[in-house]
């Protein structure tokens, strides 16, 4: 995806970015500050115990699993999960990043770190 290209306004004088003259303005490049490809919230959002279970485990059947750990283990190990009114919900985005925090956790512990 190209850098997005954004106005913004240099003039300390208070007034909105419309009103300032072009040349007050300078062209600012906005960067995803994470490797990787950048998901819309629709793309990135899983919605229901079983899309997130069809996402880690590959099966939906498995939904038991994702309330387990999203509620049942310590609490620097539960998946990272949040409500949307009564639907739990996830990040595709931030459960990769929680499964490679868990992975480093157990390499960590077995080297005896």
């Amino acid at each position: 995806m190209p850098p997005q290209q954004l106005k913004v306004a240099t003039s300390d004088s208070g007034r909105a970015p419309s009103t300032a003259s072009a040349s007050d303005e300078l062209a600012v490049v906005a960067h995803n500050r994470e490797a990787g490809p950048v998901l819309s919230l629709a793309e990135d959002l899983l919605r229901g115990a079983s899309e997130i279970a069809e996402f880690v485990f590959g099966d939906a059947e498995d939904r038991r699993r994702v309330y387990h750990l999203a509620v049942e283990v310590k609490a620097e190990q539960r998946m990272p999960v949040f409500r949307l009114g009564n639907v739990i919900c996830a990040r595709r985005s931030t459960l990769l990043r929680w499964i490679a925090e868990q992975e480093a956790s157990t390499s960590r512990r077995s080297e005896g770190v």
